[in-house]
């Protein structure tokens, strides 16, 4: 099912107001180091895409999503990589004058267990350890879900952890349940976990 939650997740080329004069240099602040979300910026470089309108493009690793909206703020960055949330839910008054967005049909969002841990719907979290990032959209989205569920939002224990902290996170116990953002991390865990990975798509939850 196609909702407000499943199309949530979207990469955005979030730009100021920028013109373009030749040779001019712009500096575009990703969301974290760089990974596979990012391929195509990194290939339209390679390919020469940008010089041939006169760029000379610096791709700079970020913090996140709010850090990498916040160096567009400060001037350290002309644009900048995040996701549609932390736009929604940032400062209203934030001078983004472009945005590009690649649109899912699919949302990424999900719950990952691994066997013989139980994951068939929302109420296997529930009271349980589940690992995200501080500010990673399905933490801040999960008081909406639990709400469309009819679940009490505080019934869950969120364990701090990065996105390249949760396989060993599961491995060792640190954690019941792990929350995803991106497809790519799913390739991770499929690797690290095999058939013995559950995942809950949010999709079919909401």
């Amino acid at each position: 099912m196609t909702t407000a939650i499943g199309s949530a997740c979207i990469a955005l080329l979030l730009c100021g107001a920028i013109t373009a004069h030749a040779a001019d240099r712009m500096r575009i602040c990703l969301n974290w180091a760089p990974g596979a979300d990012h391929a195509p910026l990194y290939y339209a470089r390679s390919e020469g895409w940008f010089s041939d309108v006169d760029l000379a493009v610096d791709f700079q690793p970020g913090g996140g999503s709010a850090d990498a909206l916040n160096k567009i703020e400060d001037g350290t960055c002309d644009a900048a990589v995040a996701d549609l949330a932390s736009v929604l839910t940032g400062d209203p008054q934030h001078p983004v004058a472009v945005a590009l967005m690649a649109l899912a049909t699919d949302s990424p969002l999900a719950f990952y267990a691994v066997a013989p841990t139980p994951l068939v719907g929302l109420a296997d979290v529930l009271d349980r350890r589940v690992a995200a990032a501080e500010r990673e959209l399905p933490r801040r989205l999960w008081p909406e879900l639990a709400q469309r569920n009819g679940i009490d939002a505080t019934r869950l224990q969120w364990i701090t952890r990065p996105n390249n902290a949760k396989v060993e996170a599961l491995k060792q116990g640190a954690t019941d349940f792990a929350a995803n953002t991106f497809y790519h991390h799913h390739t991770e865990d499929q690797a690290a976990f095999g058939a013995r990975l559950q995942v809950l798509w949010w999709r079919i939850s909401a």
